[in-house]
């Protein structure tokens, strides 16, 4: 008897061990990033150094650190951007580089301070920091229609990479229009997977449930960052959440594991009626500024979001069902304290 207590009391443990290996994920995009160090609340900080011309090493120390929050007016809140992402997020998107027509990288968007900056949390808490690549059709379509292009383009990819810390690609090709433009996203998946996978870089891919990516495409990811939100509508709610997830996994045969759940950090209008229902949006962190919410809501001012009681839901539910982790966009939409949707997140996940 005893002896089998102690198996089932083992099992449970090991089961809540792997029950609670759910990864959040958290898109950071470049024009995002000194906002969501004010979102925090501590002041901006050139973590490239502590003057202009600092260039090595690409991190600091832990006492500088502390010696720099700390060093600060009274008034200030200490908690820096590093330690609240470094100790909240497993892994950071920096979004984003773009691809050009003649197979080079245009890194516009890229603000060497950003990377360093990255290359702190990744130094200081082990956050994982991945590249994500975005642009449309006209973008993807000219480095991938030629194979000559492809590689070159790939080739660059992986060089800055692994030059600024990143361990994986992220593409965000919004969206293939045709099965010819599938095909070529096929080959652009394959090449990469082939280039990059043995030098340890991962390949991950932004999915909508309603513009679904070939079946052999999802199988060669490894990970889906699956966008459930900007559905007609209220734009995210639980039961779509659901849906899209079932969607992947029944259709198109994806591993739950392999599927990180979207959250939106902003809320849309919800009325179709409205003539700017794509354009009008507002992120979570005005909404809060705005209006006295409570935990449960999900709507204010004609705008529907998803409140703290509904991220909660959606991560039990990603924790319930094996999911690979939840992914956010974007992380400097969020408001602090109690009220921020990334707390009560790690919170349903610890």
């Amino acid at each position: 008897m005893k002896r089998s207590l102690f198996i089932a009391a083992l099992f449970f443990a090991f089961s809540t061990l792997f029950a609670n290996t759910l990864q959040i994920t958290g898109y950071l995009p470049s024009y995002r990033l000194e906002s969501a160090v004010r979102a925090v609340g501590s002041p901006v900080l050139d973590l490239s150094g502590f003057s202009p011309d600092y260039t090595a090493p690409r991190y600091i120390s832990q006492s500088n650190l502390e010696f720099a929050y700390t060093s600060f007016p009274e008034g200030y809140l200490y908690e820096s951007i590093e330690s609240w992402y470094g100790n909240n997020v497993d892994r950071l998107i920096y979004f984003s580089v773009i691809p050009n027509s003649d197979g080079t990288l245009d890194r516009i968007n890229v603000d060497q301070r950003d990377l360093n900056r990255l290359n702190n949390i990744k130094h200081l808490y082990g956050t994982e920091l991945i590249l994500a690549l975005s642009g449309n059709s006209v973008n993807f379509v000219a480095v991938s229609e030629d194979d000559d292009t492809r590689k070159k383009f790939l080739e660059e990819l992986l060089d800055y990479a692994l030059a600024e810390g990143f361990s994986g690609i992220d593409f965000d090709w919004e969206y293939p229009k045709d099965e010819e433009q599938l095909t070529l996203f096929e080959k652009l998946i394959d090449d990469a997977a082939l280039l990059m996978s043995p030098q340890g870089l991962s390949i991950s891919a932004a999915v909508s449930r309603f513009k679904p990516l070939s079946e052999d495409v999802l199988a060669k990811l490894d990970r889906i960052n699956l966008m459930a939100y900007d559905n007609f509508g209220r734009h995210s709610t639980y039961e779509s959440a659901v849906e899209a997830s079932e969607y992947l996994q029944i259709k198109y045969n994806v591993e739950p594991g392999k599927i990180n759940l979207g959250i939106p950090f902003y809320g849309r209008i919800f009325s179709g009626l409205d003539p700017q229902y794509w354009s009008r949006t507002k992120i979570y962190r005005q909404l809060v500024e705005e209006f006295t919410l409570s935990p449960s809501q999900d709507e204010a001012g004609g705008i529907y979001f998803n409140g703290i009681d509904t991220v909660k839901r959606k991560t039990a539910y990603a924790l319930e069902q094996g999911l690979g982790g939840i992914m956010i966009w974007e992380l400097g939409q969020d408001s602090i304290g109690s009220r921020s949707l990334l707390k009560a997140i790690r919170e349903e996940i610890k």
